[in-house]
């Protein structure tokens, strides 16, 4: 063979071997712009089986993509953000020459995005076609400061301020924090337009107070009203994703917080815990989720009647119950209450000189909470009243009671009052009245009154 063949022949072998190393025209290329809301076409070829678009997204919101293709193999979209990570990721299966149009909605976060559409299997059947991809773009204002998807980062609950939350493909949780200064009543009412939506409220400790699952059904809103009662302290609540990972979009969150003004000192939980209850004072008390047990301790130095008179606004029941310090029980017993409709019980019980206690608690959990009023009696701090014999023959009505008390008598239907001397005498002047007239005398202090009625006899 002649050296110019060979020369040839080698120079020939040389440029295949370069035009085997150069990139085919189906490799990635730079990508093209996206604009938003509009519609820009796109062709796909044996060489040119993919194309790759960018776009920009100026903050949080809703971005629709209709691409209508009539490619006919297993045509891929894949949307991933600027980090490389994954967004979106479908496949439609063509069959013959039929026309079909995909729409994707997703929520998205403010950045930057790359779009992908390509081939998968590049059959040497494939039919080759254009393609066109339309925008849709929503922006969409929230309250999110993010990150808040844990206690460390969490946003902070305005208490009386709606709050606007927006989850989507990258972000599907939001954690709230909530500062409460006093006991009170904390309603959370949740709105979302997402099917399947989680909210959890914990306290500092990690405990939960309550879980509920907002479901919105096709077309419709999710909505959740939660009342509880809580002691002061930090709270978080969490809003999660539920089951499906495309459960996206706006929800709106309110609170409002009524304070208990309870009055009781806690920790009140325990005998030892427990302090003197004043008699003849009303106090206002509040049962929690926290907190969901209050009790008090009252001494009496002799034999008396002691009254309970408790009034409720807790829904449903709470236990109330009354023993000794040695443990015996005098009153056990359920009461009935609700916010709108009170419920005052009553109960009077003869007692033993000694030390007791006055409990009431939730009756099922940690749910039956409110606010009460209490007020414990003892006929032992009532004046005492004494009333000389009276006869046909007397001309006044005479007896003791406490000191300095004001003591009234009733003859008749008029009514005379006197103060008691600072020995506790008292003395009415009275005509001489006929044998069987009723007098009625009554004492009074700052705890109560004591009335007493004497028959005149002959």
């Amino acid at each position: 063979m002649s050296k110019i063949w060979k020369k040839g022949i080698a120079s020939l072998l040389g440029m295949l071997l370069i035009l085997s190393t150069m990139p085919l025209a189906s490799a990635e290329s730079s990508p093209k712009l996206l604009p938003l809301n509009t519609t820009v076409t796109g062709e796909l070829s044996q060489i040119q089986t993919e194309e790759t678009y960018t776009f920009t997204l100026p903050q949080t919101g809703k971005l629709t993509l209709s691409i209508d293709s009539a490619v006919q193999d297993e045509l891929y979209v894949n949307l991933k953000d600027s980090n490389e990570q994954s967004i979106f990721l479908d496949m439609e299966n063509r069959i013959e020459t039929e026309r079909k149009k995909k729409e994707i909605t997703l929520h998205l976060e403010a950045g930057t995005y790359y779009l992908k559409v390509n081939v998968y299997d590049k059959a040497w059947n494939t039919v080759w076609k254009k393609f066109t991809i339309t925008t849709e773009y929503t922006p969409v204002a929230t309250d999110d400061a993010e990150p808040n998807n844990d206690t460390l980062t969490a946003q902070e609950l305005m208490i009386g301020k709606s709050t606007k939350g927006f989850f989507s493909r990258q972000d599907s949780k939001d954690v709230h924090e909530l500062r409460l200064n006093e006991p009170g009543r904390l309603h959370i009412s949740f709105l979302s337009e997402m099917d399947d939506i989680n909210i959890r409220l914990m306290d500092s400790n990690e405990t939960i107070a309550f879980e509920h699952q907002v479901t919105a059904f096709k077309g419709q809103i999710g909505k959740k009203d939660v009342e509880i009662d809580l002691e002061p302290g930090t709270y978080f609540l969490y809003i999660e994703q539920g089951m499906f990972w495309d459960d996206t979009g706006v929800y709106q969150l309110e609170t409002t917080f009524n304070p208990a003004h309870n009055q009781e000192a806690e920790p009140n939980n325990s005998p030892s815990q427990s302090v003197k209850f004043p008699f003849y004072t009303k106090q206002k008390g509040f049962l929690s989720w926290n907190d969901p047990i209050d009790l008090y301790r009252f001494d009496i130095p002799k034999s008396s009647q002691v009254t309970i008179d408790l009034t409720t606004s807790i829904a449903e029941q709470v236990r109330v119950r009354v023993y000794s310090a040695d443990g015996e029980l005098y009153l056990s017993q359920p009461v009935y209450g609700s916010v709108k409709d009170p419920h005052q019980f009553l109960k009077t019980l003869l007692l033993p000189k000694g030390t007791y206690y006055f409990q009431i608690e939730d009756y099922f959990g940690n749910d039956d909470t409110g606010v009460y009023d209490l007020i414990i009696k003892s006929n032992h701090l009532l004046p005492v009243l004494s009333i000389n014999k009276v006869t046909t023959r007397s001309t006044k009505v005479s007896g003791k009671t406490e000191k300095g008390a004001t003591v009234t008598m009733m003859l008749g239907k008029k009514s005379y009052k006197r103060k008691a001397d600072s020995k506790g005498n008292y003395s009415f002047a009275i005509n001489k009245q006929k044998a069987g007239t009723s007098i009625k005398i009554s004492t009074k202090n700052k705890y109560g009154s004591t009335v007493k009625t004497v028959k005149v006899s002959r």
